[in-house]
């Protein structure tokens, strides 16, 4: 996974063997959990129902539910923001791929800028 955060290059990694740098998981029968951090410093994670290859709004109440980054400062969070730009290209019982945009917000207001992203990640069973 990697991605720009306002102009800055963000690439997935971990120094710790207690941290995996990637990973999607289903915590139920469709709700699937994909997520990228750069530890110990900030993480991004999505949360999909029933992912299927196509372009997502994210929204409560279909497929995309929320985007989630945080850094050691700020915490951003969106649930129904339609400008926001998710597309899987690929997603089998074993991987799911896709790119993505986003402008997410803090609860003080401020906004983030994530482009250019790309995930290829394995589903852990």
């Amino acid at each position: 996974m990697g991605f720009w955060v306002d102009g800055v290059k963000w690439v997935a990694h971990s120094d710790d063997f207690l941290f995996s740098k990637t990973g999607a998981s289903y915590w139920s029968s469709s709700l699937l959990e994909i997520y990228g951090v750069n530890h110990p410093k900030s993480r991004l994670e999505l949360s999909l129902n029933n992912p299927i290859t196509g372009t997502y709004q994210i929204s409560n109440s279909n497929n995309a539910r929320y985007i989630l980054y945080d850094n050691s400062t700020t915490f951003y969070l969106d649930t129904t923001n339609l400008s926001n730009n998710l597309n899987i290209t690929r997603c089998d019982k074993t991987t799911i791929s896709g790119t993505f945009s986003f402008k997410l917000k803090s609860s003080t207001g401020s906004i983030v800028s994530i482009t250019s992203g790309r995930f290829d990640i394995s589903i852990d069973h």
